[in-house]
């Protein structure tokens, strides 16, 4: 069935706005759309174009990083925009009305241009019905059902000649041509079958390729297993070599996954590593023991200090403690002489020496400590009595007596560095007898001056020192004697608290003698007195033969001396350090292991090979199968191949002989002869030459409007081969601005004589090519109509 265009409407669309009248086009043979550039001509095309291939060829793929702020194709957002088509067949009888739909307001995030989504398809029964849910269509096909053909495919080839793109197939390159005249000629659903084999093919040539590689590497991984099994028919019993360990060792499991022989080489040579330790076992303990006697020789300070700190019956910190409270007392009991205790009696802490810990002395009992608290309570009450003056006074008397008491102490013992020079005020008194003299006598006159409280608290001081604290100066001075073997001397301090500070590799070194069962009991002597250098350099003498005697001889020295280290990792990893552990582990257990581990390994290989053979059978016989499969899907590709050649030539020569007629007539004679050819090669492309003879393809060398007048003629000629089916509508946009007189006179002869059963819509600006057009096809009785496209629409839209 033939379809005709009957009646457009166009809704604020592009220029339109609102048309008052639907365009009515009826039947009619031929319809001009006249007027001047810009009034809406190609608008109308467009309107059919988008219509029936749901886009705009003529509209470029945007940059879609690009937002515009409205929608191209819409005269005004607000309302909406709706398009209308109806069609009708060969007798005028309305069959169908195909609309397309943008809600008002509507946009999109970024507004594209070439984005046609925006419009919704609908086909009603009636040009006059309303747009619903139920006329809508989502699928394209519902469209193609209708016309019998895919007009998105074929339209712009068949039913369209753009004017910005009259030329458009000669443009394209030779091997373009052909497959955009394939899709005229429903081929796309063959070659698309062929694409579908040949990926397939190319699949299963794929899956040939990885086959034989993963055949290759079956077989090199089977002679690997031929290579490296060998009969083992050991022990098959599991026991577990190192039980005393937490996490087993791998090639300790019950269950073992030994991957290769590399990975077996390793298992064995760990085993045979701990097989050699534990046969020089007892010489790597000797050298181990060597080497330590070794460092604790070169460390003399060390042994030194084990000596010092050893040897203290009471230990460091007690000594400590001791010491710390021995020195505060002295200090105490310096301040406790008499020039000394008159200056400070108020800030001397009794207590500390009530509870002072010096062993073997008791330097103030609780019965003197209450006395002398007492007394000094009492005369701070009456010192606040006094004033403030005679308080000064006094403190001034008391201090210099102090000092002159100092005084007198030095020149008694060191009597040749002491002058006349008063240490006071600096003058010569010429003798030291006079200089005592003055002194004496300034003390008088001083003491005379203070107060009676005054007198009374240095007379009650005097007292009290000379009743209480002089007999705990004398309990003190006893205790501080030197030759007290109780005292703990500044020389002992020193040598236990130096020695302390290596305390810990003091600890080390017990542990060490501990561990070897060395005793240095008979050289270390209890005793908190202090070691003089002579006694501590013998009992270091002492111990140095002691720790040489303990030497152990070593069989084979030099090879363990090379190893020790990897020997220290073998203890350490697999016997945590434990001499019991090694005792347990034996020669015979670790044979017995690695009996066990090749037999696992051998029959695991064997189990491994046979899967492997299954694998490599099965693969074999997958690979036969994909050949086979090749070959027919080769087969298959080729013939595809071959009949779509024969098929696209068979086209050729249904239009090449057409074409020929139609491009001479429209060309009427050119330089090189009348029609133009058309020619086909064995590489899928297509030329236009002006004889059969000749290579050269017309774009290259004709004008623009005899280029046109060629495009023209191909599209009228696979018009009238193909064209027969479905739409019977042929759109040209301006056909005749680049023909001269000659050629559009040809040009209308060959639409009216061969195509007078075609509905043809074309577009001119020029009003006198408009009445030509009409006065042609008039002549044959053809029914002709033209619109003014702005004398009769555009005053409704301004």
């Amino acid at each position: 069935m033939s379809l005709y265009i009957n009646r457009i409407y166009i809704k604020n669309f592009k220029l339109f706005n609102s048309l008052s009248q639907p365009i009515e086009i009826d039947s009619k043979n031929l319809i001009v759309l006249d007027g001047p550039n810009g009034f809406g001509k190609t608008s109308i095309f467009d309107v059919i174009e988008l219509i029936l291939t749901d886009k705009l060829k003529r509209i470029r793929k945007a940059d879609s990083r690009n937002r515009y702020k409205d929608l191209l194709l819409k005269n005004n957002n607000s309302e909406e925009s709706l398009l209308k088509v109806e069609f009708i067949n060969e007798h005028g009888e309305p069959q169908f009305t195909l609309a397309k739909k943008i809600e008002a307001d509507y946009s999109t995030e970024k507004n594209l241009p070439n984005d046609f989504d925006i419009f919704k398809t609908h086909i009603l029964s009636d040009f006059n019905d309303n747009l619903s849910g139920d006329t809508l269509i989502q699928d394209y096909n519902e469209i193609v059902k209708k016309f019998g053909a895919n007009l998105k495919e074929v339209f712009n080839l068949i039913h369209y000649v753009e004017q910005e793109d009259n030329k458009l197939l000669l443009k394209m390159n030779e091997n373009e041509r052909l497959e955009q005249l394939a899709s005229l000629f429903n081929t796309e659903d063959e070659q698309q079958e062929e694409e579908y084999y040949t990926n397939l093919r190319n699949y299963v040539k794929t899956k040939k390729e990885d086959l034989t590689q993963k055949i290759a590497s079956l077989n090199a991984d089977i002679d690997k297993m031929n290579i490296s099994i060998e009969t083992e028919t050991g022990n098959k019993e599991y026991l577990k070599l190192l039980p005393h360990l937490t996490i087993s060792e791998p090639w300790d499991l019950e269950d073992l996954d030994i991957k290769d022989n590399t990975q077996l080489e390793k298992y064995l040579r760990d085993l045979e590593d701990i097989k050699c330790f534990i046969k020089n076992f007892e010489d790597y303990n000797s050298v181990k023991l060597n080497k330590s006697i070794n460092h604790y020789i070169e460390s003399p300070n060390l042994i030194q200090d084990y000596i010092i700190i050893t040897s203290k019956n009471s230990g460091i910190e007690k000594l400590k403690l001791r010491y710390e409270s021995q020195v505060e007392i002295f200090k105490i009991i310096k301040d406790l002489e008499k020039a000394s205790f008159i200056t400070k009696w108020k800030e001397i802490d009794f207590k500390k020496v009530l509870e002072s810990n010096l062993t073997g002395a008791q330097l103030l009992s609780e019965e003197g400590y209450i006395t002398i608290t007492e007394k000094i309570n009492e005369l701070i009450k009456l010192e606040e009595s006094s004033t403030q003056t005679s308080n000064s006074l006094r403190e001034l008397f008391n201090i210099r007596s102090n000092f002159v008491e100092q005084f007198k102490q030095k020149h008694s013992i060191h009597p040749e560095i002491i002058d006349s020079h008063c240490p006071l005020c600096g003058n010569d008194w010429e003798t030291v007898d006079n200089l005592i003299g003055a002194i004496e006598q300034k003390r008088s006159f001083l003491q005379s001056l203070l107060d009676d409280v005054s007198n009374t608290i240095n007379k009650s001081l005097e007292e009290l020192h000379s009743e209480e604290i002089t007999n705990i100066i004398e309990s003190g001075n006893l205790f501080f004697n030197k030759q007290n073997k109780l005292l703990i001397s500044s020389d002992n301090h020193n040598q236990f608290i130096q020695g302390q500070r290596n305390v810990n590799n003091v600890r080390e070194f017990e542990k060490w003698l501990n561990h070897n069962s060395i005793v240095l009991d008979q050289i270390i002597e209890k005793t908190d007195d202090y070691l003089n250098p002579k006694e501590l350099e013998i009992k270091y003498q002492k111990i140095i033969e002691i720790l040489k005697s303990k030497y152990n001889k070593v069989t084979n020295g030099e090879s363990i001396v090379l190893d020790i280290e990897k020997y220290d990792l073998i203890f350490n990893r697999y016997f945590l350090n434990d001499s019991i552990a090694v005792k347990f582990c034996n020669e015979g257990a670790i044979n017995n292991k690695i009996s066990f581990i090749k037999t696992s390994y051998y029959n695991d290989v064997l189990k491994k090979k046979k899967e492997l053979q299954n694998v490599l059978e099965e693969s074999e016989l997958y690979i036969n199968k994909y050949n086979l499969l090749y070959k027919d899907l080769d087969n298959i590709v080729k013939e595809y191949k071959n009949k779509t050649k024969l098929y696209w030539k068979k086209i050729i020569k249904d239009i090449e002989i057409i074409f020929y007629i139609y491009s001479g007539k429209i060309l009427q004679s050119h330089p090189t002869g009348l029609g133009i050819f058309m020619k086909e090669s064995g590489a899928k492309s297509i030329r236009f030459i002006t004889h059969p003879e000749k290579d050269h393809d017309v774009s290259n060398f004709m004008s623009s409007g005899q280029l046109a007048a060629i495009t023209l003629s191909l599209t009228l000629a696979i018009n009238k081969v193909y064209g027969n089916k479905g739409l019977s509508t042929l759109l040209i946009d301006d056909p005749l601005q680049t023909m001269d007189d000659i050629n559009i006179s040809s040009f209308l002869d060959l639409l009216r004589n061969d195509f007078s059963n075609k509905q043809i819509i074309l577009s001119t600006h020029e009003e006198h090519v408009t009445k030509y057009m009409l006065y042609k096809f008039s002549n044959y009785n053809l029914e002709t109509q033209s619109l003014n496209l702005r004398e009769k629409y555009y005053s409704e839209n301004i």
